[in-house]
């Protein structure tokens, strides 16, 4: 038999959709407050929320004429035709979550507008609403929300532990501040203020306030606007990233919400600048008219559709990349987890080098010092220092601290005029390493911190070791060279000059109708990725050659996954679809630690470096360059106190 459900089963099967755990009721209370035009919130909450959760604030307050309203479903000041539901520019609308909330728990709210003298209190029990009283207060309205799941013993035993409970709290609060900088947060589990905002409109603030200081210098602000679609927030470095993406926020019109698309789109930005299963951390917040997009989907309004998807992605991507370029991304070294300590006093130094200086006149007076020897004992003959900033010599290279092999050409690292050292960078080696082509694509220099280095050795035939000013920098030459050859593989595609290697044994691909079609599409694309590949009977193709990087082809394997996921790409993302399959090419291909680079290879290699948008980590995502400064050694040194 077919029954009509009462009122009260009704509100309760509703709050199971609203109210999920205490974390879903500071959101939507907040979230009142903040359509309210507060600019000041305090939210309270006790024993995880299960006994208090109370919310504060200095909002336009409610109309007493509104109060008998305020408990009924579908009850909202938020639209009132249909079209509004389209052109959302609030964060509550549905006018459900209050009667969700007393339908399950003991609620008192008490409200006062400006233009009112006194305020009016009402008291909810499990959906039953009190008597109207009136009462004194500031402008603004109180919530207060106690005995959760009183009248639903079910609910309550399902929730998780206090911990795990005041955590989803917590993580709500963060995202309110994170999404309103403007308005001053004051956040309180158990008496205690766990999170707080200045209510300044500073988002950097905002997240200082949250995460620390440590986290805070490591993110870059981003901003930029097209059309009639803005963005601006923050992005974490390459360097830093997180194992997870609980740390991504984006927000539109300061509305938290979750988008796959662009998360994902801004996780491809920091590709090949960050190592496999890392995360960037950002905040971004995007502005644009209401009727651009639809928040109606969910109960919880945290899924959105987008009217124009591929505008956001392509201004999303487009900014984060401007911001890499704008910004110099080289990690510095940090020695100590402590403080910075202070320097040491004047005179407490002077005596300190007072001492040296006398211990000093036993030394020999050189760029090294070392122990003064006996006339019989020339075991410590001191080698002759090498000036690595000096002028490339015949006579100077034979002075080097490793194997140099001749040059048909005299390169000095100060002659910008003369692009010699990178011509034929590896003449007599197994890997070629660089051509022309590469200067001649980026031939407006950069500004990188890559910019007058001075070599001044090697470490370990791996580290080039350089310094500039008060810091010293190591760069890993085959994370280095890694990154230049793919580079190079990504502009010969540009300019259809792929390098291929025809094989003796050619390779022959099984494809299926469906993809035998895409291939029949896609086959000058395919051949301008270097694969030259013609059908061979019935849904087969053979390949007769394949992309090679200075002389490192790629595998059968690489090709089969290519042309398996043929039916995905376009013709200007073929390379992007391939990313993994070029860098492990340009990884074989790239010099190896302990192999020995000359001078002018170095230099040459710094050059390559600084044309480029992303020159401070390999495809992998790991760095190539680190900065170790003065401050960091007299700290490990102890000259600072």
């Amino acid at each position: 038999m077919i029954k009509k459900l009462s009122p009260q089963i009704c509100n309760k099967i509703a709050a199971g959709e609203v109210i999920e755990r205490p974390a879903a009721i500071v959101k939507e209370l907040v979230e009142n407050s903040i359509d309210a035009a507060a600019t000041a919130i305090t939210i309270q909450v006790e024993e995880a929320g299960k006994s208090l959760i109370a919310v504060i604030d200095n909002g336009c307050g409610i109309a007493s004429s509104d109060f008998n309203l305020l408990f009924e479903r579908h009850a909202t000041s938020k639209i009132v035709k249909l079209e509004d539901i389209y052109a959302i520019d609030t964060l509550g609308f549905r006018g459900e979550a209050l009667a969700s909330i007393a339908a399950v728990s003991r609620v008192e709210i008490a409200s006062k507008t400006g233009s009112a003298k006194t305020g009016q209190q009402l008291q909810v029990d499990g959906g039953r609403c009190g008597l109207v009283k009136v009462v004194a207060m500031n402008k603004g309205t109180s919530v207060k929300v106690r005995d959760l799941f009183y009248n639903t013993p079910v609910r309550y035993k399902f929730l998780a532990s206090d911990r795990k409970e005041s955590n989803a709290i917590t993580g709500i609060v963060e995202k309110m501040m994170l999404a309103n900088p403007d308005i001053k947060f004051s956040y309180q589990l158990d008496g205690v203020v766990i999170r707080s905002s200045a209510g300044n409109n500073q988002l950097l603030d905002v997240i200082h306030d949250i995460y620390g200081l440590e986290i805070t210098k490591k993110m870059l602000p981003v901003s930029t606007q097209r059309n009639a679609i803005s963005m601006h927030g923050y992005i974490s470095k390459p360097e830093f990233t997180r194992g997870n993406r609980r740390y991504q926020f984006l927000y539109v019109n300061g509305r938290y919400v979750e988008s796959p698309a662009l998360q994902t789109c801004v996780n491809n930005c920091y590709r090949t600048l960050n190592t496999i299963n890392r995360f960037p951390q950002y905040v971004l917040h995007l502005e644009m008219a209401a009727g651009e997009y639809d928040i109606n989907i969910h109960p919880s309004k945290i899924e959105i559709k987008f009217r124009n998807q591929m505008a956001l992605e392509s201004l999303i991507e487009d900014s984060i990349k401007q911001c890499f370029a704008d910004n110099i991304l080289v990690p510095q070294v940090n020695l100590s987890d402590a403080t910075e300590p202070e320097r040491a006093s004047e005179e407490a130094t002077a005596k300190v080098d007072d001492y040296f200086r006398l211990f000093n006149q036993k030394m020999q007076q050189s760029d090294v010092y070392l122990p003064e020897q006996n006339a019989e004992d020339k075991s410590f003959a001191k080698e002759p220092a090498i000036d690595y900033a000096a002028p490339f010599t015949d006579e100077r290279c034979a002075e080097a601290p490793f194997e140099v092999e001749p040059f048909d050409v005299e390169v000095s690292p100060t002659d910008t005029t003369r692009r010699d050292a990178v011509d034929d960078f590896f003449v007599d080696r197994d890997v070629e390493f660089v051509e022309q082509t590469v200067i001649e694509e980026f031939v407006g220099k950069r500004s990188t911190h890559y910019d007058n280095l001075t070599v001044v050795g090697v470490l370990f035939n791996t580290y080039i070791i350089c310094q500039r000013d008060n810091s010293a920098f190591l760069i890993d030459q085959h994370a280095a060279h890694e990154r230049v050859l793919y580079e190079q593989f990504l502009a010969d595609f540009r300019n259809s000059q792929i390098e291929s290697q025809y094989l003796i044994e050619p390779i022959v691909y099984r494809s299926d109708h469906h993809t035998d079609h895409y291939i029949e599409r896609m086959v000058t694309d395919i051949k301008r990725l270097g694969i030259d590949i013609e059908p061979f009977g019935d849904e087969s193709w053979v390949v007769r050659s394949v992309p090679s990087i200075k002389g490192v082809p790629f595998d059968e394997q690489s090709i089969i996954h290519i042309l398996d996921a043929i039916d995905i790409y376009k013709a200007d993302s073929i390379t992007e679809h391939n990313i993994e399959n070029i860098i492990m090419a340009s990884c074989k291909a790239a010099v190896k630690a302990r192999d020995k680079l000359s001078v002018d290879e170095i230099y040459a290699l710094l050059k390559l470096l600084q044309t480029y948008n992303q020159p401070y980590t390999c495809p992998h995502g790991r760095p190539i360059i680190i900065e170790l400064t003065e401050y960091e050694l007299e700290k490990l040194f102890k000259r600072v106190q």
